[in-house]
């Protein structure tokens, strides 16, 4: 299972019973695999961003919200002799929810799904291709001002 911990920043159009809103957020993981293909390769998977819209209806200070939008994933890949780096380039979708605490700070609950396609990497043994994509689920606390 994969820790990350991050940050992000957005803007939202309040039209009354409707939200638009753009976001951008980078997250660093702490998550480390062991790749089985014809050789064991290692795969450290450092940072995971996105820069999505959103749009969702609001229930009286909870907004309920659909996202989507561009995701980044950077790894680095190591088979023992010779290591490599990608930066993976994919689209994001998902949804959430967010409900109010106060007049400037809010709580969400979100899901993402996001697919990076396939790269290559070189290693000792031949390039690679790696497909990448990941589900996440995620907390957080966002502040307005």
């Amino acid at each position: 299972m994969a820790r990350f911990f991050g940050a992000g920043a957005g803007f939202n159009y309040d039209t009354g019973d409707f939200v638009l809103g753009m976001e951008g957020d980078i997250s660093f993981l702490t998550n480390e695999n062991k790749l089985e293909m014809k050789d064991t390769v290692d795969a450290d998977y450092d940072w995971f961003a996105t820069g999505r819209v959103r749009a969702g209806y609001d229930f009286d200070g909870t907004l309920i919200y659909g996202t989507g939008g561009i995701a980044l994933l950077a790894a680095d890949f190591d088979d023992g002799s010779k290591d490599d780096s990608e930066t993976f380039v994919g689209w994001t979708a998902g949804g959430g929810i967010e409900h109010m605490l106060g007049e400037s700070l809010s709580v969400r609950l979100e899901a993402l799904y996001a697919d990076f396609g396939s790269e290559s990497i070189n290693l000792s043994a031949s390039d690679t291709k790696i497909d990448a994509d990941m589900f996440l689920v995620r907390a957080g606390l966002s502040w307005r001002f």
